[in-house]
């Protein structure tokens, strides 16, 4: 007989100023954690990749650098490994060479999503303190598919772009200081789930995306439409960009793939510099 769906697929994103956050939410989560945990934070691509080291001897608990293709334990926690998105896919963890989103990878909305895809209603999104909006989207995902929101609140954010983006994107069904976000998912963590899931094939292409897979402009075609674009770091004309635009109220994300001839895979509109090539 299966056993009942429980919380137990934790999922928390931050940026700027959640180091102390972290501490102080993974200080109030129980030695005999029922659940599984996975941290993104936005971290510069050539980074040293220390988070987990300094997690581990601020809360005196293991808490490892994901590794691609382990498998998830319960009562783990993972860190999103410099330059690799954090991606959960089936009972597996991948570190996603997709195309930056919101400026960063590892990005946080790719690692909601995987979640979702993967977990459905056992999930529990977290977002904290951070600038601009990554996140949003991929908590809107998760509500979607019937897991929990959970969201720093803003005014006790140091940056509080992400809580407010995350708020406008979802009715979160928490919202909690530093203080006491470690003991609001304690208390979540091993509440019953409808054990729903979320089989959209949408879903299933954004998470290709982000572990880098090449599908081809055919795949692509599902959720875009073609954009003849050019990009100023390349002299040739890109004929057949992919303009993939995500839309949550208000939380946006476009991402441009361009064809295999062309020798960089991916661009990213910022409202602040305009269009990067990756």
């Amino acid at each position: 007989m299966t056993a009942p769906a429980k919380k137990d697929i934790v999922a928390i994103g931050g940026s700027a100023g959640s180091g102390a956050v972290l501490r102080k939410l993974i200080g109030q989560l129980p030695q005999d954690l029922a659940a599984s945990v996975f941290i993104s934070t936005h971290i510069p691509a050539n980074s040293p990749g220390h988070l987990s080291d300094m997690l581990s001897n601020a809360v005196g608990r293991k808490v490892s650098q994901a590794l691609d293709g382990q498998p998830i334990e319960r009562g783990q926690i993972y860190v999103a490994a410099p330059d690799r998105h954090l991606l959960l896919i089936g009972n597996t963890i991948r570190l996603g060479m997709g195309p930056r989103e919101n400026m960063v990878r590892p990005a946080i909305d790719p690692m909601f999503r995987s979640a979702a895809l993967s977990f459905g209603s056992r999930v529990v999104g977290v977002v904290l303190t951070g600038m601009l909006n990554d996140g949003a989207s991929g908590l809107h995902t998760i509500k979607a598919c019937g897991g929990t929101a959970v969201v720093q609140h803003p005014l006790d954010a140091e940056a509080d772009e992400m809580p407010l983006a995350a708020l406008q994107s979802v009715d979160a069904d928490h919202v909690a200081s530093a203080d006491d976000l470690g003991s609001v998912i304690a208390g979540i963590i091993g509440d019953s789930a409808d054990g729903s899931h979320c089989s959209s094939d949408e879903l299933q292409l954004e998470a290709d995306i982000a572990a880098g897979r090449r599908l081809g402009s055919a795949n692509l075609l599902q959720i875009a439409e073609p954009s003849p674009l050019s990009c100023p770091d390349v002299t040739e004309f890109c004929q057949r960009c992919v303009v993939h635009a995500r839309f949550a109220s208000g939380a946006r994300s476009v991402t441009v793939t361009r064809p295999r001839r062309l020798p960089r895979m991916s661009r990213k509109w910022t409202r602040r510099s305009g269009w990067q090539c990756a």
